[in-house]
């Protein structure tokens, strides 16, 4: 009888200790700054010129800057230091780009004619994951999480696809005619790893800063050319508002 008094007991007490505490639900918005770790991709190839046995060259220089990043978390604690998580994110790319070209003459193929052009990229990335998360510490006042996630990235990267060029001054100059752009929507998968702490300001609402790391690529298949990779590896910084149910 004892020992099955002391084994309810114990059994009672874990039960206390594992389960009690901000077990619930919680959703979070958040928004902030994207700071990619890759800035710079170039594209590059050479390809047929007006059907001649002649070749062009063409190379495409990107560079990429911090951008907003923003989006909505809900996330459950099933145990008192252990929730999953679904989250929901945007994040804007933005490119300073630049397509350099040279171009043989026709009539002296060993002259090339260059030509260069500064253009604007912008896009979203749209960012899906679900994970698990970790209570490193929870009392009156703060609030903080660790988390690991598998992230689904899609978007679609328009970036240049090719160049077409008309001459100019019997051949001496080769002027602009259009840009074609892919138009084709990715998909890949990455991983995101964050941490945040939060400071309880009313009841369950709570504010505070998170900070993740993502860790993605979109790969762009060309024909008979080199794929072009585009990094999604960045740090995020975020504030946010958090508020349990």
């Amino acid at each position: 009888m004892r020992r099955t008094l002391f084994f309810v007991l114990f059994l009672s007490i874990l039960i206390v200790n594992v389960f009690s505490g901000d077990i619930g639900v919680y959703v979070c918005v958040f928004g902030g700054a994207n700071i990619p770790l890759r800035t710079e991709i170039n594209d590059s190839w050479s390809d047929t010129y007006l059907k001649l046995p002649y070749y062009y060259t063409i190379e495409n220089d990107y560079k990429d800057s911090i951008t907003n990043y923003y989006g909505i978390e809900v996330s459950y604690y099933f145990l008192k230091n252990s929730a999953i998580y679904l989250s929901y994110n945007t994040l804007k790319k933005s490119f300073d780009s630049e397509y350099k070209g040279k171009y043989p003459n026709p009539i002296l193929p060993t002259n090339y004619r260059d030509i260069v052009i500064e253009d604007d990229i912008e896009f979203n990335v749209y960012q899906t994951s679900l994970g698990f998360k970790h209570k490193f510490t929870s009392g009156k006042e703060f609030f903080g999480e660790t988390s690991i996630g598998l992230s689904v990235f899609h978007g679609t990267p328009t970036f240049m696809k090719d160049m077409n060029v008309g001459e100019k001054d019997n051949h001496k100059e080769v002027v602009l005619k259009d840009i074609e752009f892919f138009n084709t929507h990715y998909r890949s998968i990455g991983v995101e790893i964050g941490a945040n702490l939060y400071k309880k300001v009313y009841q369950k609402l709570m504010f505070g800063l998170e900070l993740k790391y993502n860790y993605g690529s979109f790969r762009i298949e060309k024909i008979e050319r080199d794929d072009l990779i585009v990094p999604l590896q960045s740090i995020i910084f975020l504030v946010g508002l958090k508020y349990g149910f």
